[in-house]
Order: C-alpha cells, then sequence, then structure tokens
C-alpha cells in the first residue's frame, strides 16, 4: 500500500519534518501552490501523484478541516476522535469511522 502525509504545513518544511521523524511516505504535500484544508485540492493532488482514485483512498485525521476536505474531494474518511465536529472515541457514521488508533495509507 502506498501512503502520503498531506499537511497545512508549508512542503519545504513538511518534507524535512517528515523525514526527521523517520517516516517514509510515498508522496508528502503541503502548502505552496494548493489552497490548504478544508479545500480538497492537497488531497486530490496527493491522489494524482499516487495514481489513485480519491473513492479507493481513505484520508486519516483529527479535526473537522481534515474531515470536510475529505468530503469535497470524495475520499472517505476515517477520524481521530472526530465525528462531525465532536471529539468521540469510536463512532460510525455513512462510510466514516472514528478510530482510536491511527493508519495512514490509500487503498488499492
Amino acid at each position: 500500500m502506498r501512503s502520503a502525509v498531506v499537511t497545512n504545513t508549508p512542503e519545504a518544511l513538511a518534507r524535512e519534518t517528515v523525514a526527521g521523524a523517520g517516516l517514509l511516505p510515498d508522496v508528502v504535500v503541503g502548502t505552496g501552490s494548493l489552497a490548504a484544508k478544508p479545500a480538497p485540492d492537497m488531497l486530490l493532488h496527493a491522489c494524482t501523484l499516487l495514481q489513485v482514485a480519491p473513492p479507493r483512498t481513505l484520508f486519516v485525521g483529527d479535526t473537522r478541516f481534515h474531515r470536510d476536505a475529505a468530503r469535497a474531494a470524495g475520499i472517505r474518511f476515517a477520524g481521530l476522535g472526530i465525528a462531525d465536529g465532536d471529539w468521540a472515541v469510536c463512532e460510525t457514521r455513512r462510510g466514516e469511522i472514528t478510530l482510536r488508533a491511527m493508519v495512514v495509507t490509500t487503498i488499492r
């Protein structure tokens, strides 16, 4: 499975931070020329770079901005402690899952 980190951090700093943390995603997308979340632009760009269709992707986030960006992009969303803007331990609703642990990946 391929993975991406999509962040509202400037892309150069995001790449440095991800590398410093020892993470090895296939793609890192940060702010710069693309609109920040909750706009869907960065998520859609990550899908393009990963060569995966948005409906075949899972986006894990922990804010309503993440949820809103995923919905706008047509990407399935798993909220880490969030469901419809309210913090929750675990909830399932119309294909959205609130998790107790985080795994970020795309589904091929």
